[in-house]
C-alpha cells in the first residue's frame, strides 16, 4: 500500500540523500539531520519497515558538518554508508574526510572508518559492493577550497584501501558523482569535469571514465642454477648413512601432600595425601595420562616419549 512519511523538527534542515532495500525486506534512508543528531549538522541514517513505521534512527558526527551520502545493502540485511565527516585541524580550519560505516540490520556499527589526508578535502558521493566481497566508492579530494578531482577508492570487506586514483584537469572542481562496476575487474564513473577555458566564463562537462584494473602479475619463481660437473679424481666419497638416533623414555612424578602449615612448603611431619587425581597435559592443554597419588601422596608418569 502507499504511505508518505517526513522526518525532521520545525525550523531545523534535514535531508535524505540516499535509499535502499535491504536483504530482509525493510527500507533504509540515508542524509543528513540537524533535528536528531548533537551537534550542527549529523550524518543520518534509519530503518522503515515495509509499511513506513521507523524501525530505529541513528545519527553520526562530530562538533562540525556531517552527511551521509549513499548506501548500499549488504548480504546479511544490513547496510554500509558513504559521506563526508568535517573535523578542524591544529590551524582551527575545517577540513573534511571520506567517511564509510558497515552497519548491521539492528543497527550496530560493524566498522567506522575516515578516509583521507592532511589539509586535503575529501567526500564520498556513492559506492557499490563489489565482486570480490569488497566495496568501492568515488567523490572528490583536493586542497582547492573551489573543489579538488575525482578520486576512486576500493576497499576490502573490512574496509582496508586496496587501492585508489585521482582524475581531474588543470581546474579544480572535479568529482564522481556515480560509480558502477561493469565487468570482473572494470569500474566506469560519472561525475562532473571543469572545462572553464583560462579567463572564461565557468563551464562544466558531463564525465565518464571507464578503469580497467589490471590483475597482478605473478612473477615465476627463478630457475635454479645447474650444479657444476664432478671433476674426477678426486671424487670425494659420500659418507654412508648412519643408525637413526632414538628417544629415551621419560619420566614425571612428584607427590601431593597436605600443606598444614600453609606456607606452599612441605615442612617435616606433613603428611602424604593419597587418592589424589593427577592430570598431565601437553604444550596445547591436551590430556596425555592420568593417575592417582598413592599411600604416601607419590604420583609417577613412566614410559614417555
Amino acid at each position: 500500500r502507499s504511505w508518505n512519511q517526513t522526518f525532521g523538527e520545525p525550523e531545523l534542515a534535514d535531508a535524505a540523500y540516499a535509499v535502499v532495500e535491504t536483504t530482509d525486506g525493510n527500507i533504509v534512508l540515508a542524509g543528513s539531520t540537524e533535528s536528531f543528531g548533537a551537534f550542527a549538522t549529523d550524518a543520518w541514517v534509519a530503518k522503515l519497515d515495509p509499511a513506513g513505521a521507523e524501525v530505529w534512527n541513528r545519527t553520526f558526527g562530530g562538533p562540525e558538518n556531517d552527511t551521509a551520502r549513499a548506501l548500499v545493502a549488504t548480504p546479511d540485511g544490513g547496510i554500509l554508508f558513504a559521506g563526508s565527516y568535517m573535523s578542524r585541524d591544529t590551524a582551527n580550519r575545517t577540513v573534511e574526510d571520506a567517511l564509510v560505516v558497515r552497519m548491521e540490520p539492528d543497527s550496530r556499527v560493524a566498522w567506522n572508518w575516515t578516509y583521507g589526508d592532511a589539509e586535503t578535502n575529501e567526500s564520498a558521493g556513492s559506492i557499490i559492493a563489489t565482486a570480490d566481497g569488497g566495496y568501492l566508492f568515488a567523490g572528490e579530494s583536493g586542497k582547492d577550497p573551489a573543489g579538488g578531482d575525482a578520486w576512486v577508492v576500493k576497499l576490502d570487506s573490512e574496509g582496508g584501501v586496496e587501492g585508489s586514483i585521482t582524475l581531474g584537469g588543470a581546474n579544480p572542481g572535479d568529482r564522481a558523482a556515480s560509480v558502477v562496476q561493469v565487468s570482473n575487474t572494470g569500474y566506469t564513473f560519472a561525475g562532473t569535469f571543469n572545462a572553464t577555458d583560462e579567463g572564461g566564463p565557468v563551464k562544466t562537462d558531463a564525465w565518464v571514465v571507464n578503469l580497467a584494473v589490471k590483475s597482478p602479475a605473478v612473477p615465476k619463481p627463478p630457475q635454479k642454477p645447474p650444479k657444476p660437473p664432478r671433476v674426477c679424481p678426486p671424487c670425494p666419497v659420500p659418507p654412508k648413512p648412519g643408525p637413526s638416533p632414538t628417544v629415551a623414555p621419560a619420566s614425571i612424578g612428584d607427590f601431593v601432600w597436605n600443606d598444614t602449615s600453609a606456607d606452599g612448603i612441605q615442612d617435616p611431619g606433613e603428611p602424604g595425601i593419597e587418592g589424589v587425581n593427577v592430570t598431565l597435559l601437553d604444550i596445547e592443554h591436551q590430556e596425555i595420562a592420568t593417575t592417582k597419588t598413592g599411600a604416601g601422596g607419590e604420583y609417577l608418569f613412566a614410559n614417555l616419549t
